[in-house]
């Protein structure tokens, strides 16, 4: 595991802010600021956290679609942000287990 996947969301938030016109760390962030935003979720609210397991991907085909408004630390719809949104959620669930 490299220190992104397991950072807490509002360091991985920091880290956002700080490359806000780098679209080349944006990519790299993105994903696992995700990750880290669900799997606090699902500590927090388990029963939000699987429904927000249907929006995420939905939220991506929109973002697809170029119709999000969007500032310097947008990123592009990616599979890879999905795919680390459903880790984080699934460590959320089972992380006291």
């Amino acid at each position: 595991m490299n220190a992104l996947e397991s950072m807490p969301w509002f360091d991985l938030i920091k880290l956002r802010y700080q490359y806000a016109n780098n679209p080349d760390m944006q990519a790299v962030l993105a994903p696992y600021e995700h990750r880290a935003y669900y799997r606090e979720m699902a500590q927090d609210n388990p029963y939000k956290a699987m429904a927000m397991s249907v929006i995420e991907p939905a939220y991506q085909g929109v973002k697809a679609l170029g119709i999000l408004p969007s500032n310097e630390m947008t990123t592009p719809a990616s599979l890879n942000q999905i795919t680390e949104s459903l880790k984080g959620i699934r460590e959320g669930l089972f992380s006291g287990l």
